[in-house]
């Protein structure tokens, strides 16, 4: 066995699905293939306090779970700087073109329909690991200005993104530039940069963070028509249905605030969800 080979058996997996019969079939699966150090929890708010807890290497989490999805679980790991660089491996019963580009926006590494054979599971964690210990110059300046934005360090990652794109025209230096000037407040320099992003590719996240420049501008007939074009583009992103009616809110526009949040229930909102935003749908 080579040590790459021994490296990878010996990571550390979380198995995050709340039926029982599953998680225990796909450990089954990393243990008859070598792997060695498994645990599995039923819900997303566990996993978040086993990575407290134990050094995980790899995730693998069900999409749809009680109180907390799997989409909100790998929202809140590529949030924390301590966990952002854990690969995910998402499973579904239905992988939709929605949840495609709903998962690739929040940093997913692979994705997997159920039911999956044993093969298509390997293969999807094998390439996946395969990403990660290739990584190119770019991906790896990328990770590193992730991680300053979420440091807060938004100077050093300015500096570190106007590097990069004395290089490369690269979206995501473009995109973590506009945030940045956004929390900085300054608002001009944010929109330039997001335009530039824009004019190279539309992707919802973008469309969405225009918008609240415009909310922070105080411009909510603006910001209106970027959140909901953001919406168009990533219908199951709940946050952006809420910018809507907030903006709406702002607006004095209560029938059309109203109609927006009845809209949440088709969505079936997580308790996470509804906790968040103290939002009653009975």
């Amino acid at each position: 066995m080579s040590t790459k080979q021994e490296k990878e058996i010996n990571n550390y997996f979380l198995i995050v699905d709340d039926q029982e019969q599953i998680a225990t079939m796909q450990a089954m699966i990393l243990i008859r293939n070598g792997y060695k150090n498994i645990y599995t929890v039923n819900s997303g708010r566990k996993a978040l306090s086993m990575l407290k807890q134990f050094p995980i290497d790899f995730i693998i989490t069900d999409w749809h779970m009680p109180n907390m999805s799997g989409i909100e679980l790998l929202i809140s790991i590529r949030k924390n700087q301590q966990y952002q660089n854990i690969p995910v491996l998402m499973l579904t019963e239905e992988m939709s073109q929605e949840k495609v580009i709903y998962a690739i926006e929040e940093g997913v590494d692979g994705y997997q329909e159920k039911p999956f054979s044993e093969k298509a599971m390997l293969k999807a964690i094998q390439n996946i690991f395969y990403k990660k210990s290739h990584p190119n110059a770019l991906q790896s300046q990328r990770q590193r200005l992730l991680c300053l934005q979420l440091q807060k360090k938004y100077d050093e990652a300015l500096s570190l993104a106007t590097e990069i794109l004395n290089t490369s025209e690269s979206i995501d230096a473009l995109f973590v530039s506009s945030e940045c000037y956004f929390y900085k407040k300054q608002l001009k320099r944010a929109k330039a940069y997001i335009q530039k992003a824009l004019k190279i590719k539309q992707e919802g996240k973008f469309l969405n963070l225009l918008g609240k420049i415009y909310m922070a501008e105080e411009k909510p007939e603006k910001a209106i028509a970027y959140f909901k074009k953001a919406s168009l583009m990533n219908p199951l992103n709940f946050n952006r249905k809420i910018e809507i009616g907030n903006a709406y809110l702002k607006l004095g526009l209560m029938d059309e605030a109203s109609e927006t949040f009845s809209h949440i229930k088709e969505l079936e909102p997580t308790d996470l969800k509804l906790y968040q935003y103290g939002i009653s749908l009975s």
